[in-house]
């Protein structure tokens, strides 16, 4: 049982398939995220965030000038095969999902968690039997609710678009709990007292940058040799921690 954030720096994994475009000449990189903090947000018109800067460092690394593009997150497969956006990036889980893209990573794990109001007669997974439960479409939180045994006893599962949407349903007391990432909700929360986590994590994330599966090989490549050089050199973990101190990072899965 875990009762602290942990996000933890992974051994570099690259999936991807073998076509390659002839044509990728260094130049802009558009990357498609949502309002999800830390992870990647607007604060003051401006990008923020953990995967912004990590994508910011990598790409200039390699010669590439990052775009960012806030996309309605339901929509992120149309914006990919319509190629307005070359990636997803932001609090982007692999698990499940590695057969639908051209994938690098992980870079980072991230604990699925559910939270509840102080009040709450729920203190365990089990105590969810017959509760309402929140989590933001498509999310990992919204898949292990359906798909993971142990949690198919609640009463009803509500998804909404944002992850701030999410959390105004249990402000708000339209349902029990919401479920989602620990670091993604604990930044919503901030630390008030009105609200606590379950010990048990629902699901650890592996998170990933995800393309379309015909994206440049080459490219790809260079890209999980980057993000695995700042992993060794300490960049990725400077980055978290200039985002928050109430984390602990680790070289290798827990």
């Amino acid at each position: 049982m875990r009762k602290f954030v942990t996000v933890v720096l992974a051994l570099f994994i690259l999936c991807a398939c073998n076509t390659v475009k002839e044509d990728n000449s260094k130049g802009e990189v558009v990357i498609g995220s949502d309002q999800f903090e830390p992870f990647s947000y607007i604060d003051n018109g401006e990008m923020r965030g953990i995967d912004v800067d990590i994508a910011k460092e990598a790409l200039s690394r390699m010669g590439y000038t990052p775009v960012f593009k806030q996309i309605e997150w339901q929509k992120k497969d149309e914006y990919l095969r319509k190629g307005e956006i070359d990636c997803l990036w932001g609090g982007f889980s692999m698990n499940d999902r590695e057969e639908l893209y051209a994938w690098v990573g992980p870079y980072l794990f991230s604990n699925q968690v559910v939270m509840v109001k102080e009040s709450s007669d729920i203190y365990s997974l089990t105590d969810l039997k017959d509760k309402i439960v929140g989590v933001q479409a498509t999310s990992k939180a919204e898949w292990a609710f359906e798909n993971k045994e142990e949690l198919s006893n609640i009463r009803y599962l509500y998804t909404f678009s944002t992850i701030n949407e999410v959390f105004t349903s249990i402000q708000r007391s339209y349902v029990d709990a919401i479920a989602g990432h620990e670091l993604a909700i604990k930044t919503l929360v901030r630390g008030s007292g009105d609200y606590r986590f379950l010990d048990d994590s629902i699901l650890t994330s592996m998170l990933g940058v995800a393309f379309k599966k015909d994206y440049d090989q080459s490219f790809l490549t260079l890209l999980a040799n980057t993000l695995h050089e700042m992993r060794n050199d300490g960049t990725i973990k400077r980055i978290v921690d200039s985002y928050t101190s109430d984390m602990t990072l680790e070289d290798g899965n827990e």
